[in-house]
């Protein structure tokens, strides 16, 4: 593979990992505006919880772009996946309190590679 190949290659991986970067932050939005608006709306209801279905393919999700940034920035990337697990896990838990300070931390991981790729991308 030539030079040229290669980058073109790498900036539509990045073009790519930054969309569905994107895709899954306006997901976790809208989870946080639901979380927001059960509260406001319906306080003594029970507390707002994600499907499992949802839960799996959010990781799912996740999971792409993790092994699609690792090959980008292995650093960042890696890094960062065994907190996205715990993340998820504590989501599982319907815990109501706790739910927007998990989703507003993983919204940060992704911005934090939302960063790092758009660094990479302007580098190149």
């Amino acid at each position: 593979m030539d030079h040229s190949t290669a980058i073109k290659e790498t900036t539509h991986r990045v073009k790519t990992t930054l969309s569905q970067i994107d895709s899954i932050k306006r997901e976790i939005d809208l989870h946080l505006v639901a979380v927001r608006e059960q509260r406001e709306k319906h306080p003594d209801s029970p507390p707002y919880t994600i499907t499992e279905k949802n839960l799996n393919l959010l990781y799912d999700r996740i999971q792409t772009v993790i092994e699609a940034g690792e090959q980008i920035d292995y650093n960042t990337f890696s890094s960062a996946m065994e907190k996205i697990e715990e993340l998820i896990k504590k989501l599982r838990i319907p815990v109501q309190f706790r739910r927007t300070d998990i989703l507003n931390d993983l919204h940060e991981i992704l911005e934090g590679f939302d960063r790092t790729l758009r660094e990479r991308e302007n580098k190149s």
